[in-house]
């Protein structure tokens, strides 16, 4: 242990008694803005200090730079903490000079990968953070449980579960959840903790954030249920199950465009999509849109460029689309349009959803296959009739495009708030 001076007035009280608990399986879930990763985020270092190691991981790897590890800098930068570790960018490893001990941060697509939870020096990564938790299957956590080793360490084995409770279904739900009398804030059983927060907990959020969640207050019960009040929400089987009328009226000073496409190959139509994207308020206006089934890519190519001068955007603004048509792409760039491919991976389109989800959507009503598209996009049932994390294949195609355009907006928002007391 190195001797480092930290007032834990930094944490928010809910937090605080994480800091010293050795249970071994902590959940901690609640409301969007609540301070949950940026707090567990933050005693990690102190956990480092103490001479822990720290396994921080999410479901996808693709996921993790702009998320769980941006999260990790911004605190080391935050706090001028950076003469005190050795970080390694390609491992996504951060090491503290004057113990040797790590804060490592992975992916888990394969959990059968992590083979071992023991850092370079021998000693176990004696606690484990799931990010994200409802991304990942009832096994990883298992496989996480089973593979850390008490051998050589002096520290309790402890599992901190991270995450909004976005449906009942969710085997985090199953597992620690049903049949439990539960006073709303705090549960304590034998080796199991669990600790409810909302964006009220969190004292260090802006007034601009609390009446972006606040807005959707009588809204959007499901969206204020689950990440403004941290209620367990139910999955039902329409993935966009709020939408709302287009105004007449918008304001569009301010709003940032979008601009998606989603190639469809042989059996799907050619789609591209614009829309506003309010960043203040989280709310996306889709103004327009084209779906054309068996359109060659040049004539396409020029229907995008009627659509954009139509709608008066710039011919230069970047058009986000899937990464299946390289041929498409060489001529849509021959007709001078600005085409990126976004990152996918596997679980990226349910990290898409999620995202996507924790917006207020405006369509045009009139936009008839639009509007159906909405309506029969769903979730995937099992062979036990229970909704998955997985979509049906109907209605996808506009709602792709729509997706893919905004990937750019889905990195994790890195919120580093100064605090009056010194870590």
């Amino acid at each position: 242990m190195i001797n480092v001076n930290v007032d834990l007035n930094f944490l928010d009280k809910p937090y605080r008694e994480l800091i010293d608990n050795n249970h071994r399986v902590n959940v901690v879930y609640g409301s969007a803005s609540s301070g949950k990763s940026y707090s567990l985020f933050s005693m990690a270092f102190i956990w480092l200090f103490e001479g822990r190691n720290v396994f921080i991981c999410r479901k996808v790897a693709a996921s993790l730079a702009d998320s769980v590890w941006a999260q990790a800098l911004a605190i080391i930068s935050d706090r001028d903490m950076g003469h005190l570790f050795k970080i390694n960018k390609n491992e996504r490893s951060i090491r503290c000079i004057a113990n040797n001990k790590r804060i490592v941060v992975k992916g888990l697509d394969d959990p059968k990968k992590i083979r071992s939870l023991i850092a370079p020096d021998g000693t176990p990564y004696d606690t484990i953070l799931m990010e994200e938790s409802d991304e990942f299957q009832e096994e990883d956590f298992n496989q996480l449980k089973t593979r850390q080793r008490a051998k050589y360490s002096k520290f309790p084995l402890r599992i901190f579960i991270v995450l909004n409770p976005t449906t009942k279904k969710s085997w985090i739900y199953k597992k620690f959840f049903q049949g439990l009398k539960w006073n709303g804030k705090r549960h304590e059983q034998d080796d199991l903790l669990i600790i409810k927060t909302t964006y009220k907990d969190n004292t260090n959020l802006d007034q601009q954030s609390i009446d972006s969640l606040e807005s959707f207050k009588g809204v959007s019960d499901r969206h204020w249920r689950v990440y403004g009040l941290g209620e367990w929400g139910t999955m039902n089987k329409i993935v966009y199950d709020d939408i709302y009328e287009l105004p007449k009226d918008l304001n569009m000073k301010g709003l940032q465009v979008r601009l998606g496409i989603d190639y469809g190959g042989i059996v799907d139509p050619n789609t591209f999509t614009i829309s506003l994207f309010d960043k203040i308020k989280h709310h996306i206006y889709i103004i327009d849109t084209l779906s054309h089934w068996g359109m060659d890519f040049e004539p396409f190519a020029e229907l995008i460029k009627e659509c954009m001068l139509k709608n008066n955007i710039n011919k230069n603004q970047l058009i986000l689309c899937d990464s299946s048509d390289s041929r498409a792409d060489q001529i849509l760039k021959q007709y001078d349009l600005n085409i990126k491919h976004t990152r996918k991976g596997p679980g990226s389109k349910l990290i898409h959803l999620k995202w996507m989800l924790s917006n207020k959507i405006f369509i045009d009503y009139d936009q008839e296959l639009l509007k159906e598209s909405f309506e029969i996009y769903s979730w995937k049932k099992n062979t036990r009739g229970d909704y998955t994390s997985d979509t049906n294949h109907e209605g996808s195609d506009l709602l792709d495009a729509i997706r893919y355009s905004f990937v750019n907006d889905m990195k994790t928002n890195v919120i580093t708030p100064t605090y009056n007391n010194n870590f």
